[in-house]
C-alpha cells in the first residue's frame, strides 16, 4: 500500500506559473487608450464581479470582455480586439515545463488545475504541452474556482492520488494558502529557484 505521505502528484497553475504574461506593446496600447497602468488594471480586472462570474463558467469570454470594455468606455467591437491582443505577450514557462516532463518521466501524474474563463486547451496547443498533462481541471468549466477546497479535492481525484500526496505551484498566496488548507503541500511560484525547490520535494534530480 502506497504511503499517503508520499508525493504522487504534480499540480500546476496556468497564468504565472506555466505561462508568464508580459505586457505587450500590443497591451500597453489599449492600456494607454483606457488610462491604465498596468498593474492598476490587472487588480481591477480580476476582482470585478465580471471576473468572478466568468472563471465560474457562467459568463462566456465574449460576455466578460464585453462587459469589463464597457465600463471603461470601449464597444463591444473594440473590446473584442483588446481581448485578443491582451495575452499577446504571454511565453511559455521553460523551467516548469521541463519539472513537469521530469515529473512524468519519473512515473509522477501531472495536473493543471487553473481558475481561468474558457478551455485552455486550444490556448495550450500551440505551445505543444498539452501531451505534459494527464488531467486538467479549469474552473469555467468545473464550476468551481481556487481556493475553494473543493477544486483541489477534484483536481487530487481525478489524478488518483489524495491530497497530501500532491504538490501545488501557483503564483497566488491565497490560492498556495487555500491549498495547504486542503491538505496538499504547496509552493508560491516567485522564480526558477521555485521550480528547483519543487523539484527537491518531488525527489527529481534536478540542476548539473
Amino acid at each position: 500500500m502506497d504511503d499517503v505521505t508520499t508525493l504522487r502528484a504534480l499540480l500546476l497553475d496556468f497564468g504565472g506559473v506555466l505561462i508568464l504574461p508580459h505586457n505587450s506593446e500590443q497591451r500597453q496600447r489599449w492600456l494607454d487608450r483606457i488610462g491604465y497602468e498596468n498593474d492598476e488594471f490587472e487588480g481591477w480586472l480580476w476582482h470585478t464581479p465580471e471576473a468572478s462570474a466568468a472563471l465560474r463558467g457562467e459568463l462566456s469570454p465574449e460576455q466578460f470582455w464585453t462587459r469589463i470594455g464597457a465600463q471603461v468606455g470601449l464597444s463591444e467591437e473594440e473590446s473584442l480586439a483588446m481581448a485578443s491582443d491582451y495575452w499577446a505577450g504571454d511565453e511559455l514557462n521553460q523551467v516548469t515545463v521541463d519539472l513537469a516532463r521530469r515529473a512524468r518521466e519519473h512515473g509522477l501524474r501531472v495536473g493543471l488545475l487553473s481558475n481561468a474563463y474558457s478551455d485552455l486547451r486550444p490556448i495550450l496547443a500551440p505551445y505543444g504541452v498539452l501531451d505534459l498533462f494527464h488531467d486538467m481541471v479549469i474552473s469555467s468549466i468545473v464550476g468551481v474556482i481556487k481556493p475553494e477546497p473543493a477544486i483541489y479535492h477534484l483536481a487530487c481525484s481525478r489524478l488518483g492520488v489524495l491530497p497530501q500526496q500532491s504538490l501545488f505551484i501557483d503564483d497566488s498566496r491565497g490560492n498556495v494558502e487555500g491549498a495547504r488548507q486542503t491538505g496538499l503541500q504547496a509552493l508560491r511560484y516567485v522564480n526558477e529557484d521555485t521550480i528547483a525547490q519543487a523539484a527537491h520535494l518531488l525527489r527529481l534530480p534536478w540542476g548539473s
